[in-house]
């Protein structure tokens, strides 16, 4: 891992938190909860953003569009499988859990954008 890696990674979690607590907190998509960590949450998204970074770099997308696309899908991918398996174990419901999955390659594409702007820099 290198330093590209590293700043590209909290560059994708900051777009992936931004992104999140813009759609998050300004809709009813997820009921906000007093319980929330917000130390996880953070950590969960540079986990994230590091994933996107390190996808990106070997996809070789170096500009803001090819990454938005790349992470998009694979955002929406990963959000369509966690949704699946929620519903399966009765957790989530069919709707909210598409809508979820479709915020989940939208927040995704927002992070691989900036992570590719950034590995795209000389």
């Amino acid at each position: 891992m290198n330093s590209k890696t590293i700043v590209g990674s909290l560059i994708a979690a900051a777009g992936l938190f931004a992104t999140g607590f813009a759609i998050y907190t300004l809709t009813d998509l997820r009921p906000s909860s007093e319980d929330a960590n917000l130390l996880y949450i953070i950590l969960g998204e540079v986990v994230f953003g590091y994933l996107i970074t390190t996808t990106l770099s070997a996809s070789g997308a170096k500009n803001m569009a090819d990454g938005f696309k790349t992470a998009a899908l694979l955002g929406f991918t990963v959000g369509l499988a966690v949704t699946l398996i929620n519903i399966g174990e009765a957790t989530v419901e069919m709707q909210n859990g598409l809508i979820d999955a479709a915020v989940w390659g939208v927040r995704w594409g927002v992070g691989g954008a900036l992570a590719a702007w950034w590995l795209g820099r000389d």
